[in-house]
């Protein structure tokens, strides 16, 4: 573990909640817990019009060694939700968290630490994340799912990529490139994929950070082979959804060939990955249900997911 902080860093923990509130008061315990909190501010933005986490959030405000700020959307829109918790920061860092997201103790003097390494060549970084399983069976296709490879400090990211979860940025540049979440995405999922893309677009520098972790939870309801091939497919639609936001029907049609032969080619390789080791094949099923879940929206259209 790493030791205490030399030169802490300014960042506002932004959290956009709706009704998890076990979820959220094990992650705001785990900020607490942190070595040093110097420079810390904690936004948790209400999600829920009945503003279900007010009470558990004021009762930890009240004992926390930080400032914890809550701010109300009840919009039922995830983009709204984060939108606020932004806006309503006020350190020169901002560190976007999902409530369902945890944190090691010695989570910030990592990231203290890979940010003055990168701050010199980031505006925006994704930080690693590792699934921690709740009790009860795991199925390999869940497994496969949940693995995700770790950068290296300052490795560039791929225009496009982009998760919520687990973000740091520069409250500043964000402000000054006039980026937000999308709401017209914020209840059919890609809102963070079209943030990051146009992040990229306008300049920003979107790199990793490997060498801290954020944890996120996965119950046993999300470990079971139906329900990754359900979040595989919702994975694709998203693709679609954020590329067809603003296009044309003759931009519709291309991507729509074009997810078809990727289909295809994904089938194909599912043949191939049977003699391949079991590692391959599982990967390959999660191919086929995200190139099935970009074919299905641009035909059929967005579905909501929040």
């Amino acid at each position: 573990m790493s030791g205490p902080i030399s030169t802490p860093i300014s960042v506002s923990v932004c959290i956009g909640t709706f009704r998890r509130q076990a979820f959220l008061i094990e992650l705001l315990t785990s900020i607490a817990s942190q070595a040093e909190t110097v420079g810390l501010e904690v936004v948790v933005s209400e999600d829920d019009p009945d503003e279900s986490a007010r009470s558990s959030v004021e009762a930890f405000a009240r004992a926390a060694p930080f400032p914890v700020r809550y701010v109300v959307s009840a919009a039922r829109n995830v983009s709204v939700a984060r939108n606020v918790a932004i806006a309503a920061a006020t350190r020169e860092l901002v560190l976007l968290l999902d409530d369902d997201q945890t944190l090691e103790k010695d989570f910030l003097g990592r990231l203290a630490a890979a940010w003055a390494r990168i701050e010199g060549m980031a505006d925006i970084a994704i930080i690693h994340r590792v699934a921690r399983f709740e009790p009860g069976p795991v199925s390999p296709l869940a497994r496969a799912f949940y693995r995700w490879p770790q950068h290296a400090d300052g490795e560039a990211v791929r225009p496009g990529y982009g998760r919520s979860g687990g973000v740091l940025m520069r409250r500043a540049r964000i402000e000054r490139l006039g980026l937000t979440f999308d709401v017209r995405l914020g209840r059919t999922s890609g809102e963070d994929n079209a943030y990051f893309l146009e992040a990229t677009r306008r300049g920003a520098r979107v790199v990793w950070v490997g060498s801290a972790v954020v944890i996120e939870r996965v119950s046993a309801s999300r470990a079971t082979t139906g329900a990754v091939l359900k979040r595989s497919i919702s994975m694709g639609e998203r693709w679609s959804i954020y590329q067809t936001i603003d296009a044309r029907m003759g931009t519709r049609l291309r991507l729509a060939v074009l997810a078809s032969c990727q289909l295809l080619v994904s089938l194909l390789l599912l043949l191939v990955g049977v003699f391949l080791g079991r590692d391959k094949l599982l990967q390959t099923c999660l191919l086929v249900a995200r190139q099935f879940g970009k074919l299905r929206a641009l035909l059929v259209g967005a579905r909501r997911f929040y």
